[in-house]
């Protein structure tokens, strides 16, 4: 069996041969794969097109000629990694008591995500953070599994509340690519 490494792959114009994005796998045993997101320009794709390009060396340093192939494309606004999520358990809460928020992101890649930075805020005036913090990183994160950050304010004042969105930015173990996103809102009944 062969072990390739430093394989660079490449996103290239069809137009110019300029490259677009590019990453490097450090090495892939035979028979192993790797599935690779790369956030290409909209306008790029829709007007000059684009190939992806893979050069390596062998584990002995061999060269192998370039490859042109694509498996498949997906084209997507946005990248499909995590699923970010903002919550809590009440639906409702109480003037001067504690209200958990919870904001979850589970991976929902084949990819091992690392530096997942939660970072949430309160709306001004008549929310108060009483417990837990409103940032949090957290080391890795492994296909399939979730990262929650809790925390607890309390209201000042009855009525209705939008918890904004918390952002959320993480990077790609493999490609060392970096992504944000972030939650829904949250809405919140204070009586």
């Amino acid at each position: 069996m062969v072990r390739l490494v430093n394989i660079v792959v490449r996103v290239v114009r069809l137009d110019t041969n300029e490259t677009v994005a590019q990453t490097t796998i450090p090495e892939l045993e035979t028979g192993e794969h790797r599935i690779l997101s790369f956030l290409i320009p909209k306008d790029v794709v829709e007007t000059a097109g684009v190939k992806v390009i893979a050069e390596f060396t062998d584990e002995f340093g061999n060269a192998y000629p370039p490859v042109n192939h694509v498996a498949s494309w997906v084209l997507s606004e946005k990248p499909i990694h995590v699923k970010p999520m903002k919550s809590s358990v009440d639906t409702v809460a109480y003037v001067g008591n504690p209200f958990e928020v919870s904001v979850t992101v589970i991976n929902t890649s084949n990819e091992i995500l690392e530096n997942i930075t939660i970072t949430d805020s309160l709306p001004n005036g008549n929310v108060e953070l009483v417990e837990g913090e409103l940032s949090k990183t957290f080391k890795g994160l492994m296909p399939g599994d979730s990262v929650t950050l809790k925390y607890k304010v309390k209201f000042l004042k009855p009525g209705t509340y939008i918890l904004p969105p918390a952002a959320v930015s993480y990077r790609i173990y493999l490609t060392d690519s970096e992504y944000n996103t972030e939650t829904n809102p949250l809405r919140v009944v204070v009586v």
